[in-house]
């Protein structure tokens, strides 16, 4: 080991972080991209929702390695790198007739070979069963070289100055010669040597037809790594670096530690010994952070921040994803969570001016041993086309985004229309708030509308549960700026959105469905209920189809009354039931709502567009003008009590039904309830009363244009 490397200054460590010493401010407004970080937030989420970035997403990616190893006879392997991270840019299908598949990552695959050990201790005992000790004396820092101790006959080892070092190339070729080398003509493997890795490649060109066959297939690049038993003395300041940060933890940096690190043959690109020299690998280390330290809107942030490097900065070959990741990994140890949750958007940038920060540098020190500079092989010449691309993508961060998108999908939904026609509203409104700044006005018009509109697209191509999954992806950020409200409260508001009952009816489908594992979901079997009697109404009056709808939509009506009482859903199993001429039932179900109208005064209705298909023309013209009607159970009960005493020729009772239900209008001076009563009394040609009541609605809302015109009807209708 290295003794100069023991005596850096801790103060001089923290000048080499210094780079990500950026402040991070929260702003709405970023002048420079000329952008709403609340905007750039939705569309993050929305290209890259938390359910695509999941770690569990590339589970294939397992039995893809678990099968090559078993073929091979491979043991101790282990996947490392961004696939096993959870950090690999998800699989992109081009927009075409014959379209293809695009995995954009390779997998990482350490072959561990534990028989020889290697310890980071200066003092070597020869009765103990290490092997060799780690020597970083003349190497590029976060380098070493293996001095071997104990060796065979047939090691791969060098001599330098009289000292024993471990032949990193060597070793690692002899591994490339036990694999078999021919191609693979069932799924088209070949095998190469890259550098210092074994890399399995597949030339079939994925498409929507072969996929079934060959599955979600990556490369594979293999490398040789040696355990190192403990902790490199050249990383020992990150462990109080990290445990100041608060980031991952005492407990959680421990267990790093404790489990040491690797050597791998690979060398410094100035390396003047080469065969022997070998980096100090982190790679299951990191793996350790980034599937148990990071949460998925740091993810997120990540994930689109590489997707503008492989669009934008990838062909210059001078800054590498680890390079990215480096500057992530900072980043997570200056922002704390709860900023990474509510402000994506600003984090980003944060990224992206980190990234520049460094490159302006021309130094992004490693991570673990911020003396390493991992770019400071780049020739001079490089930097400036870097530098210029950066600038670019600091104005504007998004526009490569939507180029990629323009052609391609990213994802497995195929959501009709590209992305930049999907978010168009976003888009439109992020010039909209620069100038108004009300989030809430640009959550309910853009995040909501955009939401909204791509979960019908899904719908309109009977993908119900993408659909639900568009709606829940955005819920985080509509619940922020327009809640607090329950996932479901949200989720019936959308619903109530839709004028196709039919493709009402398939949302909720879907959403009963789910409440075997979401339990509030539960709350939606009513509206199924009410879905089916919708569509019934776009069949042929005593067709077969309308008769099965209607008795399916009673039939879950039975089920929740059975279940939670009539209270749970009486108003809209009495309607199911005048729609199949089952006024007695009807009636006795709505006098019943009445009777027990103290219990359920809290509890309400609302008819949507999707629904008005069998409600009246007053009530149609109601939803037509505010979008929804929506009132007190008993307002309704008595609403449609009178038309079911109305079709029983019920004349004497239905005084008693109006005395009482104006009273407790009067009583409760409700705005809609006097609107249902106006109808009823309209209904029933009794205009002067109805007029009457509108009046009183006219009272409580004077600026209500649409009341006046029907107290106007009224008048004309008695003057005739």
């Amino acid at each position: 080991m290295d003794e100069t490397l023991t005596d850096i200054d801790e103060s001089d460590l923290e000048s080499l972080t210094d780079i990500f010493a950026l402040p991070f401010t929260v702003q709405e407004w970023d002048e420079e991209a000329n952008l709403s970080l609340a905007h750039l937030s939705f569309i993050i989420n929305i290209l890259l929702p938390k359910r695509l970035i999941t770690l569990d997403r590339d589970s294939n990616m397992e039995s893809q390695l678990k099968e090559f190893c078993e073929s091979k006879n491979i043991q101790n392997a282990v996947a490392v790198g961004s696939s096993a991270e959870g950090f690999n840019i998800p699989n992109s299908m081009t927009i075409e007739t014959d379209s293809h598949i695009d995995t954009n990552c390779d997998v990482d695959i350490l072959l561990l070979e534990k028989g020889f050990q290697i310890s980071n201790s200066l003092v070597f005992r020869q009765e103990t069963n290490v092997h060799a000790t780690l020597e970083s004396c003349d190497v590029h820092p976060g380098y070493t070289k293996v001095r071997v101790y104990k060796y065979k006959d047939n090691e791969d080892i060098s001599t330098l100055k009289d000292k024993v070092y471990l032949n990193g190339k060597q070793k690692q070729g002899k591994r490339f010669v036990r694999f078999n080398l021919q191609s693979d003509k069932d799924d088209e493997k070949v095998i190469l040597m890259h550098g210092p890795a074994v890399s399995v490649e597949y030339s079939t060109t994925l498409n929507a037809e072969n996929i079934s066959k060959y599955g979600l297939r990556t490369s594979l690049d293999i490398v040789l790594a040696l355990p190192v038993t403990d902790w490199p003395s050249e990383a020992r300041l990150w462990i109080e670096r990290s445990k100041q940060s608060k980031w991952l933890g005492k407990e959680f940096v421990d267990n790093i530690v404790s489990d040491g690190c690797h050597v791998v043959p690979v060398a410094h690109k100035n390396s003047h010994n080469p065969d022997i020299e070998w980096r100090i690998s982190f790679a299951t280390s990191e793996k350790q952070i980034a599937r148990n330290a990071i949460i998925d809107e740091q993810r997120q942030c990540y994930i689109y921040f590489k997707l503008l490097r492989h669009l934008c900065l990838k062909d210059l070959d001078v800054i590498s994803s680890y390079c990215l990741k480096t500057v992530f990994f900072y980043a997570c140890e200056r922002i704390p969570k709860p900023m990474w949750e509510i402000h994506t958007g600003q984090c980003l940038i944060y990224l992206i001016d980190s990234l520049v920060n460094c490159v302006k540098r021309k130094n992004i020190p490693s991570y673990f041993i911020p003396e390493n500079n991992l770019v400071d092989h780049i020739p001079y010449e490089n930097w400036q086309a870097l530098e210029k691309r950066l600038v670019q993508i600091r104005k504007d961060p998004i526009s490569p985004i939507l180029k990629f998108t323009d052609s391609r999908m990213i994802g497995k939904e195929v959501i009709p229309y590209v992305f930049r026609e999907n978010i168009s509203y976003v888009l439109e409104d992020n010039e909209k708030f620069k100038i108004h700044r009300d989030i809430k006005r640009s959550a309910s018009y853009a995040f909501l509308t955009t939401s909204f509109r791509m979960s019908l697209l899904l719908l309109n191509s009977g993908k119900a549960k993408e659909s639900v999954d568009i709606l829940t992806d955005s819920y985080p950020t509509i619940n922020r700026y327009l809640g607090p409200m329950p996932l479901n409260y949200y989720l019936n508001n959308v619903a109530i959105l839709i004028e196709d009952s039919r493709l009402l009816l398939l949302l909720l489908q879907e959403l009963v469905a789910m409440s075997n594992e979401q339990s509030e979901f539960e709350c939606f079997r009513e509206n199924l209920a009410c879905a089916y009697h919708a569509v019934a109404y776009t069949y042929h009056e005593d067709s077969t189809e309308r008769n099965e709808h209607l008795h399916k939509a009673e039939e879950i009506m039975i089920g929740e009354i059975h279940s939670n009482g009539l209270n749970s859903c009486g108003v809209m199993y009495g309607i199911i039931l005048m729609s199949q001429k089952k006024f007695q039932e009807a009636s006795n179900t709505f006098e019943s709502i009445i009777n027990e109208k103290d219990e359920i005064e809290q509890y309400t209705l609302a008819f949507g567009k999707s629904e008005q298909i069998f409600l009246d023309t007053d009530l149609q013209s109601e939803i037509a003008t505010n979008g929804n009607i929506e009132a007190r159970w008993v307002y309704f009960a008595y609403y449609f009590l009178v038309k079911c005493f109305d079709q029983k020729d019920k004349i004497p009772k239905l005084s008693i039904i109006f005395n009482d239900f104006q009273q407790i209008c009067e009583t409760s001076q409700d705005t809609v309830g006097f609107k249902l009563l106006a109808y009823s009394y309209k209904q029933r040609g009794e205009m002067c009363k109805a007029e009457k009541a509108f009046l009183e609605v006219s009272k409580l809302c004077p600026n209500d244009e649409f009341i006046l015109t029907l107290i106007t009807k009224c008048n004309q209708n008695m003057n005739m």
